[in-house]
């Protein structure tokens, strides 16, 4: 894995689920969120409080107007796969990304199970 990557780069993702089980299905979601300013933080209660345990950064959800996983000229996949394929100049140079892919099963998740998603990410250092 490199330490940084160019905003010019195409990335390309493959996900997959280890323990596969026969007699389901899979759905896939692409999520992108990026390193910045927790919402959350307090600044005020995190001068006062010394309990006070929200990080003042964290990975933030990217706006799905940055980034639209729909959208064939943002993202060469569909939308539903495990696979994910970028147009270059997608991220801005000098972010840290994190990637998401969350793999549900449709056969769990029709039986009301908790534990139905599961998912993998990775990080990219623009």
């Amino acid at each position: 894995s490199k330490s940084r990557y160019l905003v010019s780069e195409v990335f390309r993702l493959s996900g997959a689920v280890t323990n596969v089980a026969i007699d389901t299905q899979y759905t896939y979601r692409w999520r992108a969120f990026v390193w910045g300013s927790n919402p959350d933080y307090n600044f005020d209660l995190a001068t006062m409080n010394p309990e006070y345990n929200v990080s003042r950064f964290a990975y933030i959800p990217v706006d799905r107007s940055r980034i639209k996983f729909e959208d064939p000229q943002d993202i060469r996949t569909p939308v539903d796969s495990p696979y994910l394929v970028t147009m270059p100049f997608l991220l801005n140079a000098g972010a840290t990304y994190m990637l998401r892919l969350e793999a549900t099963d449709t056969v769990l998740l029709s039986r009301g199970a908790s534990d139905a998603t599961g998912f993998v990410e990775v990080v990219l250092d623009m």
